[in-house]
C-alpha cells in the first residue's frame, strides 16, 4: 500500500511526491514565490493555445495527485520554463552560429569597435544567456538576438563593464 506517495514518480524517477503533504499545508506555502510542484509531470504547452491559466491543465488529481487548486500554479511554473528553455534554444542556435563562423565578420567589427581582446565574446555571450533568462527576453530569430547583443553590449560598455575585456592600448609611433 504507497498511502499518500505517489507511485508512479517513485517507480520512474526513485523520488518520493506526497500530494496530500502539499495539499494540506495549502496555506504556508502560498506565502512563498514559487508553490511546490512535482518537477516529474510533464506537460507539452503551445502558448498560442492558451486560452486560460484554470482551462490549460486538466485536474489529474486520479493520475499524478496534482489537484485543481494548483493547476494555475503549476502551469505558470511550467509556462516560465517554457519559455526559458525557448530563450536557451535560439540562444545556442546564435553560438553554434558564430562558433561556426557565420557572423565571422560581424564579431570582427564587434571586437574592433568596442575595443576587446579576442576571444572575450565567448565569456560575454555566456553573461548575456543569464540575462536572458532573468529578463525573460524572447526572440525568435538569431538577427533579432543579434541586434539585442550588439544594444547590450553598447550599455555595457557605457558603464564600464567591459573593462576587463578591453585590448591594452598601443603607445603612439
Amino acid at each position: 500500500d504507497w498511502g499518500n506517495i505517489d507511485k508512479k514518480t517513485w517507480y520512474e524517477h526513485k523520488n518520493i511526491w506526497c500530494q496530500s503533504l502539499i495539499d494540506r499545508h495549502e496555506e504556508l506555502f502560498k506565502k512563498r514565490r514559487n508553490f511546490p510542484v512535482n518537477p516529474f509531470i510533464k506537460v507539452e504547452i503551445d502558448s498560442a493555445e492558451i486560452t486560460g491559466l484554470t482551462e490549460l491543465i486538466p485536474n489529474q488529481s486520479n493520475k499524478y495527485g496534482i489537484n485543481s487548486i494548483n493547476t494555475a500554479q503549476s502551469t505558470q511554473i511550467k509556462l516560465n520554463k517554457i519559455k526559458e528553455n525557448k530563450i536557451i534554444n535560439i540562444y545556442n542556435v546564435f553560438v553554434d552560429e558564430v562558433k561556426s563562423g557565420f557572423h565571422a565578420q560581424w564579431a570582427e567589427e564587434t571586437y574592433m569597435r568596442l575595443k576587446i581582446k579576442k576571444g572575450s565574446l565567448t565569456t560575454l555571450l555566456n553573461s548575456l544567456r543569464s540575462h536572458l533568462i532573468t529578463s525573460e527576453t524572447l526572440h525568435e530569430t538569431t538577427p533579432k538576438l543579434k541586434i539585442h547583443l550588439n544594444n547590450w553590449l553598447n550599455k555595457q560598455d557605457q558603464v564600464g563593464k567591459l573593462k576587463e575585456y578591453k585590448r591594452k592600448s598601443v603607445g603612439a609611433l
